[in-house]
C-alpha cells in the first residue's frame, strides 16, 4: 500500500457509467461516514472540516449549506490524505443577515490497496470567466472520491459548476466560473482524486434533473456505498450555483454513505437559459 504518498427536488433515476472488471480479486472496503456542522449564524465564509477516526483515511466525500437565504455558495470539497480530513468551505455571495450552517461530510476507509491522492492547480488571469482541470489517476487504479478549490481575494463571487468522477472513473474533473457580472482579478481552481485498486463492486453513477430543476440524487443500487459524492451543473453562465454536493445516509444509520444528493441555486436576478444539475458518485459493494 502507498500510504500517505501525495501528488502535491426532483431525484433522477440512478445510471451506471462504467464498472471495469478487476484484473485480480479485488477488496471490500470497510467504510464509515462522518458529519461535521458548523454553528447556525451569518458569516461572509466558512470552513468545516470532518476528521476520520484513527487507523482510517479519508476517500472522499461531500458538503451541503442549511439557511443563508440563496445568498450562500459552496466553494471548497477538499479530501486532505495529509491529515485524512475532508473540509468544506462555503462563502457568501450576496451579503445577508440570515444564519447559515456549513456541513462537511467524510467518507473514510481502512486503507484501501494503492491508496493515492492526485492533486492539479490551474491559475486564470482577470479577463479568463470559467476555468475547467483534471486530476487523473495513475494507470490501472480508479477514483474513489473527488475534490475542488476555489482560492481567490473573494471567493464568494465565483461558483464551482462541477466536481466529480470522469465518465470512466480514471479520475476527476473540476470547473468553475466568475458569477455574472465578472471578478476583476486572478483566482484559481485546484482540484484532487482519491486513488486506489479497483475495490469490489465499483462503479460510477449519476442521476440527473428534469431540465431547468434544481435538484438531484440517487442511492447506490442493491446494498453498495457511496466512497464520494460529486455534482455537475450542465450551464452555470455565472447565475446558478452549488448548494448541496452532500453524502447521504440512510435514516436512523448516519454512519453509513448510502447515496448522494445535489441542490443548486440561482441568483436574485434568476436563469433564463436551460440546464441541467446530475449527481454523481462512486458506489461501491
Amino acid at each position: 500500500m502507498l500510504g500517505n504518498r501525495l501528488l502535491a427536488a426532483t431525484i433522477g433515476v440512478a445510471a451506471v457509467l462504467v464498472a471495469p472488471s478487476p484484473a485480480v480479486a479485488a477488496e471490500t472496503l470497510t467504510l464509515t461516514r462522518v458529519v461535521v456542522s458548523s454553528a447556525a449564524s451569518a458569516s461572509d465564509n466558512r470552513t468545516v472540516i470532518a476528521a476520520c477516526p484513527g487507523g482510517m483515511r479519508v476517500i472522499g466525500g461531500g458538503a451541503n449549506i442549511t439557511g443563508g437565504g440563496n445568498d450562500v455558495h459552496i466553494t471548497g470539497m477538499v479530501p486532505n490524505g495529509l491529515t485524512n480530513t475532508y473540509v468544506a468551505k462555503a462563502a457568501e455571495h450576496h451579503a445577508t443577515n440570515m444564519p447559515w450552517t456549513l456541513t462537511a461530510q467524510a467518507v473514510c476507509a481502512e486503507e484501501p490497496d494503492d491508496l493515492w491522492y492526485a492533486h492539479e492547480t490551474v491559475e486564470t488571469p482577470a479577463n479568463v470567466s470559467s476555468i475547467s482541470d483534471y486530476a487523473f489517476c495513475p494507470p490501472g487504479s480508479v477514483v474513489l472520491g473527488s475534490g475542488a478549490l476555489i482560492t481567490a481575494a473573494n471567493p464568494g463571487k465565483l461558483f464551482l459548476t462541477y466536481v466529480k468522477p470522469t465518465g470512466t472513473g480514471n479520475g476527476s474533473q473540476a470547473g468553475a466560473v466568475e458569477m455574472a457580472g465578472g471578478y476583476n482579478s486572478d483566482w484559481k481552481l485546484e482540484t484532487w482524486s482519491v486513488c486506489a485498486a479497483q475495490p469490489a463492486g465499483w462503479e460510477t453513477v449519476f442521476s440527473s434533473s428534469l431540465p431547468n430543476g434544481y435538484q438531484a440524487g440517487f442511492s447506490c443500487p442493491g446494498y453498495k456505498r457511496v466512497t464520494g459524492a460529486g455534482a455537475y451543473i450542465s450551464l452555470s453562465l455565472g447565475r446558478l450555483f452549488l448548494v448541496d454536493a452532500q453524502v447521504t445516509s440512510p435514516l436512523g444509520i448516519p454512519a453509513m454513505p448510502r447515496g448522494t444528493a445535489v441542490t443548486i441555486g440561482a441568483i436574485d436576478s434568476g436563469a433564463t437559459h436551460d440546464w441541467t444539475v446530475k449527481a454523481r458518485a462512486i458506489c461501491v459493494t
